[in-house]
């Protein structure tokens, strides 16, 4: 999905019976006395667009000397509290926070900086290396650089760049010709010349790319990723891989990031927050399509199997599948 087809596929809306002062109120009553009406939190928040969410915290630091935020994390723990305080952070943000901890501390998350890095347009990544720079006072390209090495910091840096090419109509013709490239770069000779790898899968736009994948089908029994398989490995291979499938079909790309974090024993409950939180004002709606045709089940019935209680009730909530219910007249606002 490119950047103009985005509005339609949010499952968070802005409300339209909105009072950032009532909605004030109503969380400070829910958070104030014996016990957190956690109930009333989480209409606020799965209720609510980011900057209606950001007016509210507005008017509740006006009206009660509060950080709406620092309210919240003092009355909730856990993986409520997560989602909770990453609702109050800009897309933007939230990718620009996640990319300084996949890289924080000793050693590197590296699938998880991939994942911030790799499926963006360059419109995007302008805008999370503006971030990174306003919340950490970092370069982010630095700090790759700092964390990463060979072509594996190569290609990010290239992707860094934002040098993509704009989405325009594929040209066939060097879709045909960047598929003998890449398939002389790699299947036909002997070593790989990951250099030819990373300049086509860096620069070219997404539908550029699709034309050239496509086309690579008439040079070679395997698919692209089947060869950067049998020809990559490690670092390279799953960051080349991030963009090449994001490419391909990006609401397909972040399903299958979901589905991951779902996958097998346990639940990575981090990354499934951070997943849903950053797409549900979005494109979670082709994100959900994309992940039934995958998967033959529902991306909420997914989530019920995986995660209970709050947590099950808020994310069913973001991702639309889920209504929290109206406020009881005249909640929260005695005075």
């Amino acid at each position: 999905m490119l950047e103009d087809e985005k509005s339609s596929g949010a499952t968070v809306l802005a409300a339209e019976d909105f009072d950032p002062e009532v909605d004030a109120k109503r969380m400070k009553f829910a958070m104030t006395g014996t016990g957190t009406d956690e109930d009333a939190i989480l209409r606020i928040i799965a209720g609510r667009s980011y900057l209606q969410l950001l007016e509210i915290a507005e008017k509740f630091k006006a009206c009660y000397g509060e950080e709406l935020v620092d309210s919240m994390k003092g009355e909730l723990t856990g993986n409520l509290e997560k989602v909770c305080v990453k609702r109050m952070q800009s897309r933007w943000e939230l990718i620009a926070d996640r990319a300084r901890w996949a890289m924080k501390g000793m050693g590197t998350n590296d699938n998880a900086l991939c994942r911030q890095i790799c499926p963006r347009l360059p419109a995007e990544i302008e805008k999370i290396k503006a971030t990174y720079k306003k919340m950490f006072d970092r370069d982010l390209e630095q700090d790759v650089k700092s964390e990463t090495g060979s072509d594996y910091e190569k290609l990010l840096v290239a992707v860094l760049s934002a040098g993509r090419e704009p989405e325009n109509e594929p040209d066939q013709g060097l879709a045909q010709s960047e598929a003998q490239k890449l398939y002389k770069a790699g299947e036909g000779k002997w070593g790989t010349d990951e250099s030819t790898f990373n300049r086509i899968i860096a620069m070219r736009s997404f539908r550029q790319l699709q034309a050239t994948f496509n086309a690579y089908k008439t040079c070679s029994d395997k698919t692209i990723e089947q060869a950067i398989k049998s020809e990559m490995g490690g670092d390279l291979e799953r960051a080349m891989l991030h963009v090449v499938k994001a490419a391909r079909n990006r609401p397909r790309y972040f399903a299958t990031e979901i589905y991951e974090t779902m996958a097998g024993c346990g639940t990575d409950e981090d990354d499934l927050i951070q997943l849903i939180v950053e797409h549900c004002e979005v494109d979670m709606k082709q994100i959900k399509k994309e992940f039934a045709l995958l998967y033959k089940k529902a991306l909420g019935d997914w989530v019920k199997n995986d995660v209970s209680g709050d947590l099950e009730r808020v994310l069913m909530a973001l991702i639309g599948d889920k209504d929290l219910g109206d406020f009881p007249a005249g909640y929260g606002m005695e005075e």
